[in-house]
């Protein structure tokens, strides 16, 4: 037998291998896309109209391309076939739900015979978060300055968290004034609780002086707690417990 014979040969029987694989992995598939329609409910038009879907390029989203039922229910054609979709899909997660929670019940009896002396979760490393800081027999001590209109906000819920007793009162000074009288109408606009002020819980004070001894240069808001005769100047971490 020539060479050119044999190669020829050897060409033929190595096609026909590759055709019988490609057949063999088809018919493969074919069984397995029966067999998951026999589970899932789905007939064969279904799945067609499934396989037509996820080839319009763009269509439908990569995350949900592999669930059948899914993209069948969101491309559905109307209410009825929607609600068809629908139901397939819920019984197949109640399924898949009942088949977990038997699976973690095995899973948790045979941990507790494993590991009977030993908690699921460690949780000796873990430390509690800390304990807030109760501010409620001190007062707050506010700059703020008169042209701030978010301000305003500020004050009221400090006022709120006066109130709740979060802290014992405020102080609020003012900077970048020119005459009491706009204390008087920024309080008003704020809508700053009178009886508060009144009963010196809230305490409205021109703050052009003390912000000059404090050496406060900006017109940032900057909170203080009072001490005596004392500010101390607070960090945010300490505001977060006062707000």
């Amino acid at each position: 037998m020539s060479m050119k014979k044999l190669n020829s040969k050897i060409t033929l029987l190595t096609i026909l291998f590759v055709v019988c694989s490609i057949n063999n992995s088809f018919a493969q598939q074919v069984d397995l896309n029966y067999q998951y329609l026999k589970e899932v409910g789905l007939d064969t038009d279904s799945f067609d109209k499934y396989d037509r879907l996820i080839n319009v390029k763009g269509l439908v989203e990569k995350t949900i391309k592999d669930d059948p039922i899914l993209v069948l229910g969101l491309y559905a054609d109307d209410d009825a076939e929607r609600k068809k979709y629908a139901k397939l899909y819920m019984d197949r997660e109640v399924k898949r739900a009942d088949r977990m929670f038997q699976f973690i019940s095995i899973y948790q009896e045979l941990y507790d015979k494993e590991f009977s002396t030993k908690p699921m979760l460690d949780m000796s490393g873990f430390k509690a978060p800390p304990k807030k800081r109760n501010y409620s027999n001190q007062r707050l001590v506010v700059f703020f300055d008169i042209n701030c209109f978010e301000c305003k906000k500020i004050a009221k819920n400090l006022q709120a968290k006066v109130n709740e007793g979060n802290i014992l009162g405020l102080d609020l000074y003012f900077t970048g004034i020119k005459d009491l009288a706009e204390i008087k109408s920024w309080a008003k606009e704020a809508e700053l609780d009178i009886d508060l002020v009144m009963k010196n819980k809230i305490a409205l004070n021109s703050g052009v002086k003390l912000a000059k001894e404090l050496g406060l240069k900006d017109t940032s808001t900057k909170y203080f707690l009072r001490q005596g005769d004392k500010l101390l100047l607070l960090e945010i971490s300490s505001l977060l417990d006062i707000l």
